[in-house]
């Protein structure tokens, strides 16, 4: 559930993140479906789902730590 303001704005960055950048930032880290779902406690056809844009995560605790996961992923690898 969304509390603030605040917490809207970093969903909406977490989604767009997730959108734009998910399936290239994981190949690029190596990491396979399963890795990053069981992370997140998704199934692995969640997340290729919303790798693809046919799904947005809904959870908006699990596409802020998705996102942040992929920021981190993304710090990395500079």
């Amino acid at each position: 559930m969304i509390a603030t303001m605040s917490d809207l704005v970093e969903l909406t960055k977490a989604r767009a993140l997730i959108d734009s950048a998910a399936l290239s930032v994981r190949k690029a880290a190596g990491l396979s479906l399963g890795d990053i779902a069981g992370a997140l406690n998704v199934d692995p056809s969640t997340v290729w789902r919303w790798e693809r844009g046919e799904r947005i995560p809904r959870n908006a605790a699990v596409a802020i730590s998705y996102a942040q996961l992929l920021r981190d992923l993304i710090e990395g690898m500079r």
